[in-house]
């Protein structure tokens, strides 16, 4: 086995199996020694699913502990530097944008796309500001729209300059960011992560790109839409953010990982539902948001009366298994009395 970062990505987010999680735990000092592969101090110290492995927390602090040494730091960053102005010096050649420096970032055109043009606006004008965070602090932007914009290390984020002319404000972010967002109901406020866009009129929220894979939204006031970028067959199946709620999406799989649903008042109850590689659990989360769950994750729909549904809460763990949407379907019909049609 060969210790590449891929094993190391699946690692953090708990998908690896037994041999790979013994050949990492094994080889710490080569992984330590690798700074090509190794992610960022943040990466390990937010992956949440590290406490289903045996000495995980020991394992993720000699690597931390290890990144944070200056030296190494110090190599690491240069390595993903080289990169980066690699792309950087392609993207002048192509489009000719000007650089905006200070003391923490770079204001940089970067070519990739973070979700095909024919499902977002395009972002080659040449008004377009780009923001890459290669700082250890937070980036505070300034929008035209008096909209303001927290931009994480190791982040970046384009965007138009102006937004006179332009029927929506559009966002292209790589990585983490924290956005406040001027109202305005005639130009809705879109940010495009890779394979999800958030959408919002006036509000406050995160969005943070957990992996590779993995995005998550946060949402701190308002509301908000979360949509996959690319619909699966059937109809869409759009998720509303309330304040204080979460999601947590693999957008490669379109499968949601985790959210919170949070009490609204004091007769309404809190509730979660969260999917690793071993387990699905449900936590006092009304019928229709399992119904919605069900429904995106194993592409079925769920044909039900909504009167049946009213104020109906499911609290459930299972073993997983390819088809296990039916036993949680025949456990809610049994516990609920209400009639279930699937196709």
């Amino acid at each position: 086995m060969k210790l590449t970062k891929e094993i190391l990505e699946r690692y953090l987010k708990g998908n690896c199996s037994d041999d790979e999680i013994t050949f990492i735990h094994e080889n710490i000092d080569k992984i330590k020694n690798q700074a090509d592969i190794l992610f960022s101090e943040q990466e390990w110290n937010d992956a949440d699913n590290l406490s289903e492995y045996p000495n995980a927390e020991e394992i993720k602090k000699r690597v931390v502990d290890h990144i944070e040494n200056p030296v190494r730091k110090h190599q690491i960053q240069k390595r993903r530097m080289i990169v980066s102005w690699s792309v950087a010096a392609s993207a002048i050649l192509l489009i000719g944008s000007l650089f905006y420096f200070s003391k923490t970032s770079i204001k940089q055109a970067v070519e990739q796309e973070i979700v095909s043009s024919h499902e977002t606006p395009a972002t080659d004008s040449p008004t377009n500001l780009y923001y890459i965070n290669s700082g250890k602090d937070v980036m505070h932007i300034t929008v035209s729209d008096g909209s303001s914009i927290s931009l994480y290390p190791q982040s970046e984020i384009k965007f138009s300059e102006h937004f006179d002319e332009k029927t929506s404000r559009d966002f292209f972010l790589k990585g983490k960011a924290k956005f406040s967002v001027a109202k305005d109901k005639n130009k809705p406020f879109h940010v495009h992560s890779k394979g999800m866009t958030t959408t919002a009129l006036g509000t406050v929220f995160i969005v943070d790109e957990f992996a590779s894979s993995i995005t998550q939204v946060k949402l701190l006031e308002g509301s908000v839409e979360v949509k996959p970028t690319v619909f699966k067959k059937q109809s869409p199946i759009v998720h509303i953010l309330m304040p204080n709620e979460e999601i947590k999406v693999d957008h490669k799989r379109s499968r949601v990982l985790h959210t919170t649903k949070l009490a609204s008042s004091p007769t309404e109850r809190g509730g979660y539902f969260r999917e690793t590689s071993e387990k699905i659990i449900f936590k006092n989360l009304a019928l229709e948001e399992v119904f919605l769950i069900l429904e995106q994750n194993y592409v079925i729909n769920i044909r039900y009366h909504k009167d049946q549904i009213k104020q109906k809460f499911y609290t459930g763990s299972f073993n997983q298994s390819k088809n296990i949407y039916k036993e949680i379907l025949d456990e809610i019909k049994y516990l609920h009395e209400i009639e279930l049609e699937v196709y």
